[in-house]
């Protein structure tokens, strides 16, 4: 699957830990500790786990073909939610740290948008 991402763009490449990159960069406004400070919380917290419910119920009702973009996907909650439902997930992602947390929480397909 990973093979088909560089055939769909011209503007990423994989790095050596496993996320893609893009060729550019523009800046971002958010915090530098938001996506640390919220991969605290995430897994215990009511609030981080019902919304999660509430995205995987409705996109395994409408989305048949089982493809999940999760763009500005922050640590990768909902993306490896929707992973582990069977769906082939992409998750592109501004902030570094966000896209680290999001691979090591196990989701496969990671793209770090900012640039490399």
């Amino acid at each position: 699957m990973k093979s088909k991402i560089i055939e769909l763009t011209k503007n990423l490449v994989l790095g050596n830990n496993g996320i893609y990159y893009s060729r550019f960069s523009s800046n971002v406004s958010y915090p530098e500790d938001g996506n640390d400070s919220y991969l605290l919380i995430e897994e215990n917290s009511y609030w981080f786990n019902h919304r999660n419910n509430v995205i995987a119920a409705n996109i395994k009702k409408y989305n048949k073909e089982k493809v999940f973009f999760d763009i500005g996907g922050g640590n990768g909650f909902v993306s490896k939610r929707m992973q582990d439902e069977g769906f082939d997930v992409f998750l592109v992602e501004l902030g570094e740290i966000g896209a680290i947390n999001s691979y090591e929480r196990g989701v496969k397909n990671v793209l770090f948008a900012k640039g490399h």
